[in-house]
């Protein structure tokens, strides 16, 4: 849901109690650093990431001196701890997630989602 949030220009709620009806439309515009905040702070991926994708991160992380474990595509505990441990070292949101910041911030270019 989180993702298509970003992706929308518009969202729309209906509330209805006993009997009554409340709508509310609300512009998006912007939404993206919200979302991701609320997704770092839930320890979401918002990124859609392949096996491979996660298996360069994993590798990376490790080159680097945190160590994921075996590189093997999937994001685990020891995929999550080294990352929140490199996170922290370089002064960014401990998330624990390959998120959008800390992607960049390892020198990886994302493209458009």
């Amino acid at each position: 849901m989180m993702r298509r949030l970003m992706e929308a220009q518009r969202v729309f709620f209906r509330i209805e109690d006993g009997g009554q009806r409340y709508d509310a439309s609300f512009d998006l515009a912007g939404i993206q650093p919200v979302v991701e905040a609320v997704a770092g702070a839930c320890g979401f991926i918002l990124l859609q990431r392949t096996r491979n994708d996660y298996r360069a991160i994993q590798t990376m992380l490790n080159a680097a001196g945190f160590d994921t474990g075996a590189p093997d595509g999937v994001w685990g505990s020891g995929s999550a701890r080294a990352m929140r441990e490199w996170q922290e070292k370089n002064g960014l949101p401990a998330t624990s997630a390959p998120d959008r910041i800390s992607l960049e911030a390892m020198g990886i270019t994302l493209a458009a989602e």
